[in-house]
């Protein structure tokens, strides 16, 4: 992947409804007028569906002073899909190429929820074994077609959990060393780790420390305090 798609978040505006193209690989190269999102909306998930299909869903919406339920492919006109239920602050990741799994989240109560769903563009939205509890502002990575790791939230904190594709089951992960919500994370293959595949996690609300990394590669799996200090950040969706 060498491009990133950003679009609406707060404060809520005509230019953040845009979408926004950065070249990843060239940071000079951007694109400022990429279809807008059909709502003023913040807290919101999303990934690229079949190489070419934009989807965003949920999040909290300006004109229904709410949360919604709708999924929409920027650049088309109308919802194509809907969540199963209204929300915001969940965390998602595209799993195979054709379908996004949508992880928590809270709607008008503010309760976190446990929810599991796989979104596609070719079906109904479905649903899949619970998380363990309720969790929101939280971050997904897909390992490979077999694992999923959730990582940290502001219920979960420190606690991560993997989520087996193929058994639809949750277990426990290894610990972050510091507690975190609204953090970014991402899998690259480091070459300061052998080639090894590592999960990189940065900012967050409530962590005010280095970067932690986990290389997948490693025994025991533990997280190890990286290089750069980052005192907060938005979702980083970037997935290679």
């Amino acid at each position: 992947m060498t491009r990133l798609l950003v679009i609406n978040g707060y404060p809520l505006s005509q230019d953040t409804q845009r979408g926004e193209v950065i070249d990843v690989a060239d940071s000079t190269l951007t694109c400022d007028d990429f279809a807008a999102h059909p709502l003023k909306a913040w807290a919101s998930v999303g990934g690229l569906l079949n190489k070419k299909d934009p989807l965003v869903c949920g999040g909290w919406v300006e004109s229904k002073i709410s949360t919604t339920d709708d999924c929409f492919v920027i650049g088309q006109s109308g919802a194509v899909t809907n969540l199963l239920s209204a929300r915001g602050f969940s965390a998602s990741v595209v799993l195979n190429e054709t379908t996004l799994m949508v992880t928590g989240g809270s709607g008008l109560t503010g309760d976190s929820e446990d929810t599991t769903e796989f979104v596609s563009l070719d079906s109904l939205t479905t649903s899949g074994r619970p998380m363990p509890s309720g969790n929101r502002a939280h971050c997904l990575v897909a390992i490979n077609s077999t694992y999923v790791l959730m990582i940290g939230g502001e219920i979960y904190g420190q606690n991560t959990y993997w989520y087996s594709i193929p058994n639809d089951l949750w277990t426990e992960g290894p610990k972050l060393t510091k507690s975190r919500s609204f953090h970014g994370c991402a899998l690259f293959e480091s070459q300061a780790h052998d080639g090894n595949p590592v999960i990189i996690v940065t900012g967050g609300s409530s962590a005010t420390i280095l970067t932690e990394m986990l290389d997948l590669g490693a025994q025991p799996l533990e997280w190890t305090a990286g290089k750069s200090n980052v005192f907060f950040s938005t979702k980083m969706i970037m997935q290679h």
